[in-house]
């Protein structure tokens, strides 16, 4: 199986709990981890992180949900990071994923041979 095709989305928090440069980091963390392992990984944080926002002169946040849940439409699976459950944005995404039938690992039980495991099982 070629890992590398299939694209797992992290989801987490981005500003509604903790720092964003904390949340940043924690993303990036997480989807490195992921992409050394084969995968290949979409990560908000990393992608748009440090864009403008409405009040600098960006889009707003609506705007970027809107844009990241098309985007989890193309996935083959979610990885949420730990208190996804305070972000707005994460819990619109888990809830897509599941109405998508995507795979969901959660942030308090998952590992990356886990995940692993579970596509390679798929097959």
């Amino acid at each position: 199986m070629n890992l590398r095709s299939i694209i797992l989305y992290v989801a987490g928090p981005y500003g509604s709990y903790g720092t964003v440069e904390e949340n940043i980091a924690i993303a990036i963390e997480h989807a490195q981890a992921l992409w050394n392992a084969g995968f290949t990984v979409i990560c908000p944080h990393a992608n748009s992180g440090n864009f403008k926002h409405e009040e600098d002169d960006g889009i707003n946040e609506k705007e970027y949900l809107e844009g990241y849940l098309h985007i989890v439409t193309r996935c083959d699976g979610v990885v949420l990071l730990p208190n996804w459950d305070k972000s707005k944005g994460a819990i619109e995404e888990n809830n897509l994923a599941h109405t998508l039938e995507l795979p969901v690992f959660g942030a308090a039980g998952y590992t990356v041979a886990s995940i692993k495991q579970y596509f390679i099982n798929k097959e």
